[in-house]
């Protein structure tokens, strides 16, 4: 696993880092400030436990207050048991994942909805649905730094999420993608791969016309 101080990328990301991971496993994003708060979880495989590269981070391992998953596929969520053993966390999903957890026997599962709003440190971000690759999918939107973090609805370079899996729709994915090409995007936290710092209006249209073209 790799850790990288996003203000280095860009002075609006303060105190916001990335974990990468080894394998299929998602990007997992840490937000400080008076509470800790993590983006996705990866695949919760050895290599890729969170609790020791929050250390690497503060020196002494903090307390996590919450967690928001994108969606609920097992390469974002799995590392939520090294989070449930450790902390007694609030664990935010939109509401047409939650029947996909139960299996997982968590305690403080927090549902939301589009047009809410979450903190993350110190950045209040609005709650998108974007169902498609998968029916709760979620992005999340600051406008004030035009922060995006995109899950695997959207990601550079004209990419998309794969609609083919269980409860995938593509036509639904179209339409999400639709809905990101409204906002004013400037940084693209990507559910796999690298953020992207430029042209992010353009390559999300892009992802749009892509997936537009599979019709």
């Amino acid at each position: 696993m790799t850790i990288i101080n996003l203000e280095n990328y860009n002075a609006s990301l303060k105190d916001v880092y990335l974990i990468t991971g080894q394998g299929v496993t998602s990007n997992i994003y840490v937000f400080t400030g008076e509470t800790l708060t993590i983006v996705d979880s990866g695949n919760g495989a050895e290599e890729n436990r969170i609790r020791p590269k929050l250390k690497e981070i503060f020196s002494t391992i903090p307390n996590v207050s919450k967690t928001i998953l994108t969606h609920f596929h097992f390469d974002h969520i799995r590392g939520l048991d090294e989070l449930t053993e450790f902390y007694d966390l609030d664990i935010f999903i939109h509401k047409e994942e939650v029947p996909f957890l139960r299996d997982l026997n968590l305690k403080r599962i927090k549902e939301i909805n589009a047009g809410d709003k979450i903190m993350l440190g110190e950045y209040l971000l609005d709650i998108i649905h974007t169902p498609g690759h998968s029916p709760g999918s979620v992005c999340l939107y600051e406008k004030k730094t035009k922060l995006l973090i995109s899950g695997d609805t959207v990601f550079p370079n004209g990419s998309f999420g794969r609609y083919d899996f269980p409860f995938g729709n593509h036509q639904a994915l179209i339409q999400s993608l639709k809905r990101l090409t409204e906002l004013d995007v400037q940084v693209m936290l990507p559910g796999h791969g690298l953020p992207t710092f430029s042209k992010v209006n353009q390559q999300i249209q892009h992802s749009y016309i892509a997936a537009k073209s599979y019709s």
